[in-house]
């Protein structure tokens, strides 16, 4: 098994189903990035100008000898921006456990380590949450 980047979710109904199946087969060895974002264009680009940037760091993060062997980083698109900006009924707003209030957030499934704004474009702190 290795790391794997590849998997994208669309909007928050997936997300939780995808986190059913997470629940359901939860290993205390599991290792689950989740990386909510906004949407792409029709070529792929985020609205987010901060997803954008996050993606040069990401590119830097995964050639890095220090990635776990296994696990994945699962994207999770939060819709497009009419959708998220200036909108607190943006049900990964309103989700308990999630609390996002910007994108991008990476979040390490099942602790309380996170990420958000200029922290998340940091590579020394993208590589604690696999720590």
């Amino acid at each position: 098994m290795v790391f794997t980047d590849t998997e994208v979710i669309d909007g928050y109904e997936n997300f939780q189903k995808r986190v059913a199946t997470l629940e359901d087969k939860k290993s205390e060895n599991d290792l689950v990035i989740f990386l909510f974002e906004g949407d792409g264009d029709a070529n792929g680009e985020s609205w987010c100008l901060d997803c954008r940037e996050f993606e040069k760091v990401w590119k830097t993060v995964k050639t890095s000898t220090k990635l776990p062997d296994t696990g994945c980083l699962i994207r999770v698109r939060v819709g497009p921006k009419e959708k998220w900006k200036g909108k607190d009924d943006n049900p990964f707003k309103k989700d308990a456990k999630l609390k996002l209030t910007s994108v991008p957030t990476m979040i390490r499934w099942g602790t309380p380590k996170r990420l958000s704004g200029p922290d998340l474009l940091q590579t020394q702190n993208i590589m604690l949450l696999f720590e």
